[in-house]
């Protein structure tokens, strides 16, 4: 089965042959995602998902499809649809048709999804290497939910095998970049998977701009479209994606979350839940975990993981400049990023793919 969606306001679970997109955004229904993840273990589990979003999250549209059976159901203004060989699944939010990010399996932030049968392998790879975005081991491997609820079990990519570990050998000089833990950490206090009660957005003091782009309140132009911003009381919104970063094949990672960049990149930890960006494995000098992007209000900010190659930034007007390593650094529009000398991504605050606005935070005031 091969995942795709387009970044959005809902939630897309794909679990277990089965994917399930509903319009409502995690902090907003507190304890949703959670159960919903739960019932997707269950052997055919479309009454009861239907039956959990109707008692939790009533009058939310809703959209699921199990691609092994071929059964599927909607909540208006969910639609499910063949397309194809493909499902097409919405949740009511107009969502880019020209931005498509893989799912292995796992919770990400989702306005459209595309499932089919067809393996991921079979679009071939990129130059770039496959583009990874999946809930880490790590957290899925959190233990039983509070009643007694089954632990979340924990997939395996077949990139994170024991064999193709081994067949690739680890070079990384300094031995600062971190490998996924397989026995995962201790279950936290409450039992459920630390993953499900992030979310993805940070608040910021925001204007408008006349085109309706948010933007810095201190910022002399809006960020998005470079236009006058008239004089205005600074508003408390969920941030909205500060950019993309455009990979050497020409796929986009939007900015709406940290990246990690490498040859076999992993997550520092539960509650540490990064776009994760597999670059091409035979660059041996990339390492495992090679550039840290992370976002600090306004803000894209570049770490370089002590990696063995090295990461260097080229700013627009300025001379090439290596970044020290785990030193931040702070990122403009138009920056080239060099790592290793073998592979380079670009940072572009703004795109026709990016959403331009962003909602109120719902507890955020003035």
């Amino acid at each position: 089965m091969d995942v795709r969606y387009a970044p959005g306001r809902g939630v897309l679970l794909s679990r277990a042959g089965r994917c399930l997109l509903v319009g409502v955004a995690p902090e907003t229904v507190p304890g949703l995602v959670d159960r919903l993840w739960q019932v997707l273990e269950q052997p055919d589990p479309a009454d009861t998902v239907l039956a959990t979003v109707r008692r939790h999250a009533p009058g939310v549209a809703m959209a699921y499809v199990d691609a092994v059976t071929g059964r599927h159901l909607a909540e208006l203004p969910g639609v499910v649809e063949r397309v194809g060989d493909a499902w097409r699944l919405g949740a009511g939010e107009p969502g880019s048709r020209q931005v498509r990010l893989p799912l292995v399996e796992g919770v990400v932030a989702a306005a459209v999804v595309e499932v089919t049968d067809q393996a991921p392998e079979a679009y071939g790879p990129s130059p770039a290497g496959p583009l990874i975005d999946a809930i880490p081991p790590e957290i899925l491997a959190a233990g039983p939910t509070a009643g007694g609820a089954p632990a979340v079990p924990t997939p395996v990519h077949p990139r994170d095998d024991v064999q193709t570990d081994r067949a690739v050998p680890d070079l990384d000089h300094d031995h600062r970049t971190r490998r996924r833990d397989a026995a995962g950490p201790a279950p936290t206090a409450h039992g459920s998977a630390g993953h499900l009660e992030q979310t993805t957005s940070d608040t910021v003091l925001a204007v408008r701009c006349p085109a309706g782009h948010l933007t810095d309140p201190l910022a002399p132009a809006c960020r998005s479209c470079g236009g006058a911003v008239p004089t205005q009381e600074p508003q408390r919104v969920l941030r909205p994606p500060l950019g993309v970063l455009r990979l050497p094949d020409g796929a986009e990672v939007l900015l709406d979350r940290p990246v990690v960049l490498g040859r076999r990149p992993a997550t520092s930890g539960p509650g540490d839940w990064p776009h994760l960006v597999q670059l091409p494995v035979e660059s041996t000098y990339l390492s495992r975990n090679h550039l840290r992007i992370d976002l600090d209000g306004w803000h894209v900010v570049a770490r370089d993981l002590g990696s063995r190659g090295g990461t260097t930034v080229f700013a627009p007007g300025r001379d090439p400049e290596k970044i020290r390593g785990q030193e931040p650094h702070v990122l403009e529009h138009g920056t080239v990023i060099d790592l290793a000398g073998v592979c380079r991504v670009t940072m572009l605050t703004a795109t026709p793919t990016m959403p331009s606005t962003s909602p109120p935070h719902p507890e955020a005031t003035t």
